[in-house]
């Protein structure tokens, strides 16, 4: 939507200089003042209870994968610590073994 609005600002202002100094004076004033209600607009939008929702909805989505990550993390941490026990166990016994 920026693009969109740099391109059309961008061509009323070729338009306007092939225009005379009344038409160009006339012409800058409309785009500034759809800028401003474009800006108002985007504030609106930002300030709206389903813009802070999405926004609720996004934190909460994070901290639900933080704490998705912290069990994935313990639960790998758990796997192999279990596996340097099976491992320490198992070289121990292969060491038993070939002392016979």
């Amino acid at each position: 939507m920026r693009k969109v609005l740099i391109i059309a600002i961008a061509s009323l202002g070729l338009m306007a200089s092939a225009c005379t100094k009344a038409t160009q004076e006339k012409t800058s004033q409309d785009v500034k003042a759809a800028g401003a209600k474009t800006g108002e607009a985007i504030k609106d939008v930002a300030a709206s209870p389903e813009m802070k929702s999405v926004g609720a909805d996004l934190k909460d989505a994070a901290h639900e994968t933080a704490d998705a990550a912290k069990v994935a993390t313990k639960d790998v941490a758990a796997d192999l610590k279990k596996t340097a026990q099976d491992t320490k166990q198992k070289v121990k016994e292969d060491a038993a073994e070939a002392k016979k």
